[in-house]
């Protein structure tokens, strides 16, 4: 048996709440031992407690961002998408349950490659998978109550 995902460098885990972050620490520790018993290869995990919107945190050096977006708030979920514009092409962008998508279109500078129900410690959520393109395009105004429509390309 393996794990099926490409392989990464370094995985790093940014999460706000300090009890979620030690659990997270603790998956990160499981995988770790998981992998070592199976002889997979993977790259160094580390879970931090911090603020992923801090302007201290440099969105340009991440190659996929994952926002358990289930309860976030238009104006966070604003800010999520001013800081993936700084996203370098290529890299993707998974939100659950509020996808980032407006209409039948991704948000400018992302195409909507993908969705689908995925299990999750709480039950079952929806991803939306976007992934960035090469021309840098301004964030786009905000719209209020855009983010808890439903998925859109199927």
């Amino acid at each position: 048996r393996g794990i099926c995902a490409p392989v990464f460098a370094r995985c790093l885990g940014i999460e706000l709440l300090p009890g979620l972050a030690a659990a997270a620490r603790s998956a990160c520790q499981r995988l770790d031992a998981a992998a070592r018993t199976e002889g997979v290869l993977i790259g160094e995990t580390e879970t931090v407690c911090a603020d992923i919107m801090s302007p201290s945190v440099d969105w340009t050096s991440y190659h996929v961002v994952y926002a358990a977006s289930t309860c976030f708030t238009s104006d966070l979920l604003d800010a999520v998408v001013e800081r993936a514009l700084k996203l370098q092409p290529g890299a993707l962008l998974i939100t659950l349950q509020n996808p980032l998508a407006i209409g039948q279109h991704a948000i400018p500078g992302f195409d909507y490659t993908a969705r689908g129900p995925f299990r999750m410690s709480w039950g079952s959520s929806t991803a939306h998978v976007l992934v960035r393109r090469g021309a840098e395009v301004p964030a786009p105004a905000p719209l209020s109550g855009s983010h808890g429509a439903s998925p859109r390309p199927e």
